[in-house]
């Protein structure tokens, strides 16, 4: 079998969501569970389930199972507490189980929640093993909160099971920290019908950079120990390398990140780049990694020093290969692969 990643990008303007309403209480009128999306650590045997309330719960857990009605599995986790960092300090509860033991490629239904009460039970297919399959990823980013035009076509795309993974590549909402966070609220209200029947797997941007990008920290779960700001995961024969390209342009959020990421990109791009079973490596960052136009908004060479590891370990380890490009006004995916027997198919 040809190894492939299908890859959609949808670059989405700030557009409005029209017609798309959450049949949901606002936060304060009560302390269901809302915002409720997926991601993935990268094992087929898992799923990570995140969710939000304004008050504390005494529990926090997702029941799940084969058969929508019939919930026989529970599966607990943490809660946290987050405030907003603007003057009224609004306080949420993050909520975050990881489900175990899951059969990879097998639809499950679940609901998450606690005494205070259920949420609607959503599905989803659990991430296939192996790399003898194509991944369908949809890849987008720069998505607002009131302006999300395309979020009800991607959500009936969604919906019709034409995807595997959902890559939203930096800036939500426009912003999360907005109204005392509340625009994030928003945002994440509109986005659940897609997000809680898919992994939703998050690259930061420079809209989340309030308070040292609390928001997208402490909204968002992802693998590793970085709280999302960089990462990888493995799905099929694709290794998808999540960096930050942000930490260049605030420096007063400090600078060991930058040589954290730096080390861990080389390590991760050289072990990836190694591994035989990765027909493709796909680096996602914010900003592009390279520009045809003098814009030093967007294309500042303070971001060249982790781009200069990618073209490091491309041109040390996979030379035989050819890179594929796929270019975006905001963000820019380099597929890498090496000279196996290899093809690339893009959908859109």
């Amino acid at each position: 079998m040809d190894f492939f990643a299908a890859v959609t990008y949808l670059l989405v303007g700030t557009s409005s969501v029209s017609g798309l309403i959450i049949p949901r209480p606002a936060m304060e009128a009560t302390n269901l569970p809302e915002q409720i999306h997926l991601s993935w650590s990268g094992n087929p045997t898992e799923m990570y389930v995140t969710w939000a309330t304004p008050s504390p719960s005494t529990v926090t857990s997702v029941k799940f199972g084969l058969d929508a009605a019939n919930l026989t599995s529970t599966a607990t986790g943490t809660s946290t507490v987050f405030v907003d960092g603007a003057k009224a300090h609004k306080v949420r509860y993050i909520h975050r189980v990881t489900l175990v033991n899951l059969v990879p490629a097998t639809r499950y239904y679940y609901s998450c929640g606690s005494d205070s009460g259920w949420a609607t039970v959503y599905t989803f297919r659990s991430i296939q093993a192996g790399t003898e399959w194509s991944p369908r990823l949809l890849v987008y980013g720069d998505m607002g909160s009131v302006n999300a035009r395309s979020l009800q076509e991607m959500t009936k795309e969604v919906q019709a099971d034409r995807y595997d993974l959902v890559l939203h590549v930096g800036d939500f909402a426009y912003d999360m920290d907005n109204s005392n966070g509340d625009v994030g609220d928003d945002f994440l209200r509109a986005l659940e019908p897609l997000a809680a029947i898919i992994p939703y797997v998050t690259v930061v941007g420079n809209h989340e950079q309030k308070y040292n990008f609390s928001h997208y920290r402490n909204r968002f779960t992802c693998p590793g120990n970085d709280e999302g700001m960089f990462y990888s995961i493995n799905v099929g024969p694709l290794h998808l390398t999540v960096m930050s390209t942000e930490f260049y342009f605030f420096l007063r959020y400090g600078v060991t990140q930058i040589y954290n990421q730096y080390y861990w990109l080389a390590k991760d791009l050289t072990a990836a780049a190694e591994n035989a079973d990765n027909g493709w490596i796909f680096v996602a960052g914010h900003r592009p990694m390279y520009c045809s136009n003098p814009d030093m908004v967007d294309c500042n060479p303070r971001g060249n020093i982790d781009y200069a590891v990618i073209d490091s370990v491309w041109v040390q380890k996979t030379q035989p290969g050819r890179p594929v490009w796929y270019r975006g006004s905001k963000q820019t995916g380099r597929l890498l692969h090496s000279d196996r027997k290899s093809s690339a198919r893009t959908e859109g």
